[in-house]
């Protein structure tokens, strides 16, 4: 089974298994045991990403733009 695939299946069931374990414990338990962290953690990670793209972005727009300001060739004396 390939490797990608086999990661998709285990995510699932994790998933699964912390909606269960979840509706056991009940929400109050579940925060308060801090196992939500995980999924805080994932939403950060996803937030400073989606942030080092953006400023990517700027920059690489920010460099093109002075590179079409930037004169070509030499100055010229008069």
């Amino acid at each position: 089974m390939p490797t990608s695939l086999r990661a998709a299946r285990q995510a699932q069931h994790i998933v699964r298994l912390e909606r269960r374990l979840f509706q056991a414990l009940g929400q109050d338990n579940w925060h308060t045991t801090g196992l939500e962290a995980l999924n805080d953690v994932n939403a950060l990670q996803q937030q400073i990403a989606d942030l080092d793209q953006e400023i990517e972005t700027s920059l690489r727009s920010s460099v093109s733009e002075t590179m079409i300001r930037r004169p070509r060739g030499p100055p010229t004396a008069s």
